[in-house]
C-alpha cells in the first residue's frame, strides 16, 4: 500500500512539474512569433501558410494572431515587399513542424534596394565643324565629333531630372547648336529622343541693303537697278537705298 502511495506521490510531482515547463495546448495550437530587423519602408505585409496575413509597421517582436495545432506545418513568408524606400524583406527560420510549443525564432531581414538607373540619349544633325560639347545637369560634358547618335556616360536614377544644354558650340565653321526635348524627369524608361539641330551661320539669313549717293543730276527719269532687277527710280541728288 505504502509503494503504491509512493508512484502516485511521484506521478503527480511529473504532472505538476510539466504543467510548469511545458505549453497547454487546449486544443487551439501554439503562436508563430519572430522579429523584423532592418526596416525603414512601409507596406510590408507578412503572411503564413499562404493566409493570415500581418502587416508589419515597425523593427521588433511580431505574432501572427492565428494559432497552429501541434503537428500542423507552418511556412512565414514575404507577401508584399516595403515600398518608399523599396526594400527586399527575406525570412530566416520561417517554416516548419509546429511542435507542442509556441514558435519564437522567425527571422524577417530587410535591405534598401539599389535604384534603378537610366541613361539620356539622342541625336545630333546638322553638325559640320568642331569642338561642340554638350553637358547634362551642368555637368557629364561629351564632346561630339559628327552628327548622329549620343549617350551620356553617367546613367541617373528614376525620377530624377534632366537638362541637356550646349556647353561649347561648334566652329571651323562656326554654328550655332540648339537643345529640344533636353529636359524633364525619368518616370522608369531610358531617354532616347534629345534633338540637337546646328547651323552653319552663313545659312541663318540676314537682311542687307544697298545703298549710295546721287550727285549732278538736273533731269528726270533715272532709274537703277540691283542684280538686274529691284527697280528704284531716282528724282533728286541724295543719298538712296535699294
Amino acid at each position: 500500500m505504502r509503494a503504491f502511495r509512493n508512484k502516485a506521490t511521484h506521478l503527480l510531482i511529473l504532472l505538476f512539474i510539466s504543467a510548469c515547463t511545458l505549453p497547454v495546448d487546449l486544443g487551439e495550437g501554439f503562436s508563430i512569433n519572430g522579429t523584423v530587423n532592418g526596416l525603414v519602408g512601409g507596406g510590408l505585409v507578412l503572411q503564413n501558410n499562404n493566409d493570415d496575413e500581418l502587416t508589419i509597421t515597425e523593427n521588433g517582436a511580431f505574432t501572427f494572431e492565428g494559432l497552429i495545432p501541434e503537428g500542423d506545418s507552418y511556412s512565414v513568408t514575404v507577401l508584399t515587399q516595403p515600398s518608399e524606400p523599396s526594400q527586399t524583406c527575406t525570412v530566416s527560420q520561417g517554416s516548419g513542424t509546429m511542435d507542442i510549443a509556441n514558435v519564437e525564432g522567425v527571422e524577417v531581414t530587410c535591405v534598401t534596394d539599389a535604384p534603378d538607373t537610366f541613361i539620356i540619349s539622342g541625336t545630333v544633325s546638322g553638325f559640320s565643324g568642331s569642338g561642340l560639347v554638350i553637358q547634362n545637369n551642368g555637368g557629364n560634358d561629351l564632346t561630339i565629333r559628327a552628327s548622329g547618335a549620343f549617350i551620356f556616360s553617367t546613367p541617373l536614377d528614376d525620377g530624377s531630372a534632366y537638362l541637356v544644354s550646349v556647353l561649347v558650340q561648334p566652329s571651323d565653321p562656326v554654328q550655332t547648336c540648339t537643345v529640344s526635348q533636353g529636359s524633364g524627369n525619368l518616370a522608369g524608361a531610358n531617354i532616347t529622343n534629345v534633338a540637337i539641330t546646328c547651323e552653319s551661320l552663313n545659312e541663318i539669313s540676314t537682311p542687307y541693303t544697298i545703298g549710295g549717293t546721287v550727285g549732278g543730276l538736273n533731269g528726270s527719269g533715272l532709274i537703277l537697278q540691283n542684280n538686274s532687277g529691284d527697280d528704284l527710280a531716282i528724282t533728286t541728288n541724295g543719298t538712296f537705298e535699294c
